[in-house]
């Protein structure tokens, strides 16, 4: 259930900020419509955080698979190809050699991106793991203060420009892995309470800075994912989710191994930026629109179903049938990778 919340907290940002909506904010007239922008767009930052905490707290007692990263690469290969010949083709949008060659990923391309951090995340695993199971609770806490201090604190307090993705997405299953390892979930936290709280403190952030005129920007604490308000409402979220009892469910299990490629889909390239938010949905013209806050979420929900659905007709139509010759191509250097690693 949390990668589906997570994601779509991750849609919605990009509704915010990708269709230049956010561009035409007018703050020496600030409308509702001002706020519920403002308000809305913190949710992608927060969103990559809790999906590395997942891999971090999952991934800590499991293994690398080949077969996965093979599929994985496959899948993005498959929306790279489709997504811009379609929009050429079809849309008549235009693409820069350099786009063309971004198809094919990782050879041509690594560009600092949540999927291109998450692969070679995944890709370290082994060695990670390793060295995070060796580390005492006391040294893990050293560790954790020390990155948390350049990435988090430099970047909040002293304005120094410490981002940087792969970094970042370390530090993030790190603190996934602890909270697995060091069982955090079984302390007695209130953390629905600190979740919601976590969310209205960067609320009454962004309306301070508003009303203050200060020169912060009011992007200032959602940008970016290191910022310290982005991390307590990760932590937040992801344990308030991590002890909530829920049953589980065939359909929620299914949205949610469609998240990746829901994000492959809708956020694919400039381009699709382009035709998804400005040409199709016309978001920067919802800005006085009083049902902006409806035309937002019924529209990021929508896409979120229909790009789901995309998702699952590719792995029964592309991914199912090659499953098996992957396994067998691959299975020989799924060895051989363990016994290198």
């Amino acid at each position: 259930m949390l990668r589906c919340v997570a994601m779509m907290m991750i849609i919605v940002h990009h509704y915010c900020v990708n269709s230049g909506i956010s561009e035409l904010l007018d703050f020496t007239n600030n409308t509702i419509n001002t706020i519920i922008i403002q308000f809305m767009a913190f949710g992608g930052k927060v969103g990559v955080n809790i999906f590395f905490m997942i891999s971090g707290y999952f991934m800590i007692t499991g293994k690398m698979n080949v077969k996965k990263v093979v599929l994985f690469l496959l899948q993005i290969f498959t929306y790279n190809l489709v997504i811009r010949l379609s929009l050429w083709y079809f849309g008549g949008y235009t693409f820069p050699t350099k786009d063309w060659l971004g198809i094919i990923p990782i050879i041509f391309g690594v560009p600092a991106s949540f999927i291109a951090s998450y692969l070679f995340i995944y890709l370290l695993t082994p060695l990670i793991n390793r060295g995070l199971t060796a580390l005492s609770k006391r040294d893990f806490n050293y560790m954790l203060g020390v990155l948390l201090f350049y990435f988090t604190i430099e970047q909040t307090f002293m304005m120094q420009n410490t981002w940087h993705y792969l970094g970042w997405a370390f530090v993030m299953y790190s603190i996934g892995a602890y909270i697995r390892r060091f069982e955090i979930a079984s302390l007695n936290m209130p953390w629905r309470l600190l979740a919601i709280a976590s969310v209205l403190l960067v609320w009454g952030l962004i309306i301070f800075v508003d009303i203050n005129h200060y020169r912060f920007h009011w992007s200032y604490f959602i940008f970016d994912a290191n910022k310290l308000t982005m991390l307590l409402c990760a932590i937040c979220i992801f344990m308030a989710f991590l002890t909530l009892e829920v049953r589980s469910s065939r359909v929620i299990n299914t949205l949610a191994s469609t998240c990746f490629g829901v994000l492959l889909i809708h956020a694919n390239c400039d381009a699709m930026r382009q035709w998804l938010w400005q040409d199709t949905l016309d978001v920067p013209g919802q800005i006085d629109n009083p049902w902006l806050l409806v035309h937002m979420l019924g529209w990021c929900l929508t896409i979120f179903i229909i790009c789901a659905f995309i998702e699952l007709c590719r792995k029964h139509i592309i991914e199912k049938p090659l499953y098996n010759i992957v396994e067998t191509i691959f299975k020989p250097l799924q060895s051989l990778a363990r016994q290198i690693i």
